[in-house]
């Protein structure tokens, strides 16, 4: 049987912890498999997430890693689950990869074909009644390129309006390494850094810092093992 939490509840579930994912020192298992057997713990990570955002008054989250190691993907992969189970909570998730690799794909396999903007996206799925992925990509451009030639704020705006999520996610790929990672600044309100705690170093730490400090605020961050998440 599936469990529905609420976001709204004042206690939070109490939970079996793994040491391989922490948000800001609270350690969480990172499994985005399908079925997730530790679907409670992407419930929690989800429902603080979202707690996080709404204290912040921030609605469009960036997520991002130092480094490209794909850990950002798993992420918003295991984020997606947890929304999944929470109830009256809206969530709409952007991937800008253009690769074949990202989220968005490995979503469609338990996914049906929702509305699509062809102006807007490549494509469309909607994985449950308050939850919809949309890949935003070019083939004949680069992922930073959609960013800032592809997919305008004007087209997040619509969007935005059309289904009134209560958050949206952004999966940033390599986007702490790019010369132009401020390019999505613009469409963002906050950032979550996605740490794969066994490439990471310090210094990639303090240039998430400085190079968003006072652009964006950083809501928290996620250490994961790159490896074998996905």
């Amino acid at each position: 049987m599936t469990t529905v939490l609420s976001a709204s509840a004042r206690s939070e579930p109490t939970l079996q912890m793994s040491s391989n994912v922490a948000w800001n020192g609270i350690p969480f298992a990172a499994n985005p498999s399908w079925p997730d057997p530790l679907q409670p713990h992407a419930d929690h990570l989800a429902i603080r997430v979202l707690r996080q955002s709404e204290a912040l008054k921030l609605r469009r989250i960036g997520i991002a890693a130092p480094r490209n190691q794909k850990s950002e993907t798993s992420l918003t992969s295991l984020l997606l689950q947890g929304f999944r189970h929470l109830e009256g909570t809206k969530v709409f998730a952007f991937d800008l990869n253009t690769g074949s690799n990202g989220f968005t794909a490995f979503l469609a396999r338990k996914a049906v074909p929702a509305q699509t903007n062809k102006q807007m996206t490549t494509a469309s799925f909607r994985l449950a009644p308050n939850l919809a992925v949309s890949q935003i990509a070019d083939p004949a451009i680069s992922s930073m390129s959609c960013l800032t030639s592809y997919a305008t704020l004007d087209e997040i705006d619509q969007i935005d309006a059309e289904f009134q999520p209560d958050l949206m996610l952004f999966d940033l790929p390599a986007l702490l390494d790019h010369p132009d990672a401020l390019a999505a600044a613009p469409m963002l309100d906050g950032l979550l850094i996605c740490v794969p705690s066994d490439v990471t170093t310090e210094r990639d730490l303090s240039m998430c810092r400085d190079r968003f400090e006072g652009i964006l605020p950083i809501i928290g961050s996620v250490l994961t093992e790159s490896r074998g998440m996905i």
